[in-house]
């Protein structure tokens, strides 16, 4: 009886772990490949992401992505910088540049810190590339054209200068819970209770944020808030 042929480290990794013995096949007898797409959460283009960011989105996935490509599946590992929303125009406001100059900015920080962990995506895109906003708009005007989407009136608060709408985030305040005179307008992080903004007293402004604040005050001012 012949002794079991010692493996070199690498051995394992170069067959497949699936698929098992009984695993369904083709009509041509091969085993069936299977399909995987690993969909890991598209980071914000707000900034550098930290290593509690990565370990959330990224690793986890990539383990899953690198797996099932060792057992022989096609894999479609997917994903990209998210670049619109309130905290894209959040900080680009902060930091005074306009918000496709600031996601350009940390879109190629992100993929270089990404490249460098060593991460395997197949596709690693963006929000503002023009075959997202085909995709996204094809989806949702079929959605609205099937009744799954209907139009309704909310308030909000805007810039009367410019005609901007201004996110909850843009709107601090009193908090009318309790009390906290720095609330933001989505969230109070003294009592973490949620309220709507227009139910926000106006409080005192920080120096530094006097500029961020500005178009909210004006706001509050001319409804006689202030």
């Amino acid at each position: 009886m012949s002794s079991p042929v010692a493996q070199r480290p690498g051995d394992a990794i170069s067959k497949p772990i699936l698929p098992a013995p009984g695993a369904q096949r083709e009509p041509s007898g091969f085993p069936l490949i299977r399909t995987v797409l690993v969909a890991p959460a598209w980071p914000y283009a707000n900034g550098p992401r930290h290593i509690g960011h990565v370990a959330g989105f990224a690793v986890p996935a990539d383990v899953l992505a690198r797996f099932e490509r060792l057992r022989g599946s096609r894999v479609l590992m997917a994903s990209g910088t998210d670049e619109h929303g309130t905290p894209i125009t959040y900080e680009a406001d902060k930091a005074g540049v306009p918000p496709r100059e600031f996601v350009d900015r940390n879109n190629a920080q992100i993929v270089d810190d990404m490249r460098r962990l060593g991460m395997t995506y197949d596709i690693f895109t963006r929000t503002t590339t023009p075959n997202h906003y085909h995709v996204t708009q094809e989806l949702f005007l079929k959605l609205f054209e099937k009744g799954y989407l209907v139009k309704k009136t909310q308030m909000g608060a805007f810039d009367p200068a410019t005609g901007r709408t201004l996110p909850d985030r843009y709107i601090e305040g009193k908090c009318p819970i309790c009390g906290f005179p720095d609330a933001r307008g989505d969230q109070c992080d003294n009592c973490d209770q949620s309220t709507p903004a227009r139910q926000r007293r106006a409080g005192r402004v920080q120096r530094n944020r006097a500029l961020l604040l500005r178009p909210a005050r004006v706001r509050r001012r001319a409804e006689g808030v202030d």
